[in-house]
């Protein structure tokens, strides 16, 4: 393997990967490396007050130039990055594992970048389908509801609700009557104007008469909806995915009532993010990560997010490994064609069961779903039936 490279802007907990990195390095290197390549690292750090400010091309234009134009990389690891980076690398022929689940993108993106493989990720498309059929299995909509849907208005989220939300609903008999779209955050100043058009869509949907709140975003704009709604004394009721990071951005809230969310119920396929860690199991590819940890005494089992991290972190090499061993071939798309003969791995520690099925022109791991609800006794989400296939 000549080089891999890892890139890490600052989101949620403070986190910073080298550790772990270093740990997992260490192992496959003490090994021989991955198919007999010993890994040379290559770290590009992101100023996060530049990525604040600048225009997210820029910053994504110049990790990728550094990536191929000055270390000429293997493979790339990056923490979060958009379609100027994975073009600029599909373009220079490198292949980009990316562990993070929060942007995968729709089937257009996934198309139109095969480099991109994403243990923990799913198709936006064939989630948006699943998010509403599992609401209706579950009961959901009952009879007369008033459905509004408050979107992020990127490109993959306008189209995964057209392309799965939408036809979902109508096969249901169902419609959206309202749809609030508020910009797709890319910077600081767009980020702020979504903020806003959130809290104004309340009223919007208070005036409405809307019943049913439903959320396709990215960027936790179904909290500042809720703590906006709390304030109303708006109690509609929530149909929330993993993209709204129920158990993390809504349980123990000070901010959101419980009984805003007791009718709430989900769809999701992040159990980090969806429920009570606690009563999820270490997956397999995490139980194998921690032990590599503690053996190099750099594990972190000072929260739950932590833990995550660190688990999310061994995904991304764990890939790595399993996509060269199976590659036909060391070249870019020798990558590619191992990843879709993986067929179902446990690879993916964020996933439904660590289960991350791949397949020819499927490098996304995401397969399964469980719906989950709130449970007022706890004010946590659990989950309340078995995992289903996505789509």
């Amino acid at each position: 393997m000549q080089q891999a490279a890892a890139a890490r802007g600052v989101k949620g907990q403070p986190f910073d990967p080298k550790p772990v990195d270093k740990a997992l390095i260490d192992y496959f290197n003490q090994r021989g490396g991955i198919r007999g390549h010993k890994i040379e690292l290559v770290v590009h750090t992101i100023d996060p007050n530049k990525q604040l400010s600048q225009p997210a091309e820029v910053h994504e234009q110049a990790s990728c130039s550094f990536f191929t134009e000055d270390h000429q990389v293997f493979a790339a690891m990056p923490g979060d990055y958009g379609p100027t980076y994975w073009q600029c690398m599909y373009d220079r022929h490198v292949t980009v594992i990316d562990s993070e689940p929060d942007v995968t993108g729709d089937s257009v993106w996934i198309r139109q970048w095969p480099n991109k493989i994403m243990p923990n990720g799913v198709n936006d498309t064939i989630a948006a389908q699943s998010y509403i059929n599992g609401l209706y299995a579950q009961g959901f909509f009952g009879q007369r509801a008033k459905i509004g849907l408050l979107l992020e208005g990127c490109d993959f989220l306008v189209r995964s609700k057209d392309q799965g939300i939408v036809p979902a609903l109508a096969s249901h008999g169902l419609s959206i009557k309202d749809i609030s779209t508020v910009a797709c955050t890319t910077d600081a100043q767009s980020a702020g104007q979504a903020e806003l058009a959130a809290q104004s869509t309340v009223l919007k949907f208070v005036t409405d008469g809307i019943t049913h709140v439903l959320f396709w975003n990215l960027e936790g704009f179904s909290t500042t909806f809720l703590v906006q709604a709390s304030k109303q004394l708006y109690n509609p009721r929530y149909g929330f995915s993993s993209f709204d990071y129920p158990e993390l951005s809504f349980a123990n809230n000070s901010l959101i009532s419980s009984s805003q969310l007791e009718t709430s119920m989900g769809v999701g396929w992040l159990p980090n993010y969806d429920v009570d860690p606690s009563t999820i199991p270490m997956t397999a590819s995490g139980n194998r990560c921690i032990a590599i940890l503690k053996e190099a005494r750099v594990y972190d089992d000072s929260s739950p997010d932590m833990i995550s991290n660190e688990t999310t972190e061994c995904d991304s090499w764990f890939m790595l490994e399993a996509a060269a061993n199976a590659a036909p071939s060391l070249t870019f798309n020798g990558m590619i064609t191992g990843v879709g003969n993986l067929g179902t791995t446990q690879l993916a520690n964020l996933l439904i069961d660590g289960v991350a099925t791949f397949a020819p022109g499927k490098l996304e791991g995401g397969s399964l779903y469980r719906p989950f609800a709130f449970i007022k006794s706890c004010d946590c989400f659990h989950y309340s039936g078995s995992s289903r296939p996505l789509g």
